[in-house]
């Protein structure tokens, strides 16, 4: 027997996600994406916090300021780069209507691509200013903006998560199944808040039970 499973990202035919997704526009289910920064830095900042919160003032693109951005190193993962250096991050929450205009528009990739290398020094001379040890060392720097998410992973509107959760929303989840279509089942960010990796792997763990269920078999994790 065949099955058939789908993302469930509100970007296809299953309209059980599709109707949530387009409620995600609205103010009860709002959505997020980012500018993600990462730095490739060519010293050992394991003995410095993980985290970091610190004030700032970016523009993220369109006039929309940060007023705080959260550092993060992996030093605490050692195959995430070699020893003796680092890799850190920071997101910047982002407008993708914004990115996706100045990309798409006829002289826009110039725009882009600058708007893009001033978020990356402006977030390179944060983390210097704050992991000293950093300061003169930056080797790498790469900046993903809400398209980058959308032409590499085909993320609906460059979200990396699925929609918030507020006090006035209805929708939890997005059932597995569809009335009226069998042999198929829903697996992705999109079934559960808050969405996210965790979220698509466990989801894709019950599109398997499903099957197991539907057939008889017993499942083995």
């Amino acid at each position: 027997m065949l099955y058939a499973a789908g993302a469930a990202d509100g970007d296809g035919a299953a309209p059980g996600a599709a109707n949530a997704a387009g409620s995600a526009a609205s103010k009860v289910y709002p959505i997020y994406t980012s500018v993600h920064v990462s730095l490739g830095v060519g010293a050992d900042l394991s003995r410095r916090p993980h985290v970091l919160h610190v004030p700032c003032r970016i523009d993220s693109g369109g006039g929309r300021g940060a007023t705080e951005v959260g550092l993060k190193h992996y030093c605490y993962e050692p195959s995430f780069a070699p020893p003796g250096k680092s890799v850190v991050r920071a997101m910047l929450v982002a407008d993708y209507d914004w990115w996706k205009a100045l990309r798409t528009r006829a002289d826009g990739r110039a725009a882009y691509d600058a708007e893009k290398e001033r978020i990356g020094a402006e977030v390179a001379a944060l983390v210097e200013a704050h992991y000293p040890e950093a300061r003169g060392k930056i080797e790498v720097v790469d900046v993903a903006t809400p398209t980058t998410y959308e032409r590499y992973c085909n993320a609906w509107r460059g979200t990396w998560m699925a929609w918030a959760n507020t006090p006035g929303a209805k929708i939890r989840g997005v059932p597995a199944t569809l009335p009226g279509l069998t042999h198929f089942y829903q697996a992705g960010q999109w079934l559960l808040l808050p969405g996210g990796l965790p979220v698509a792997v466990v989801t894709g763990k019950w599109a398997i039970q499903h099957v197991c269920r539907a057939e008889k078999v017993r499942f083995r994790p």
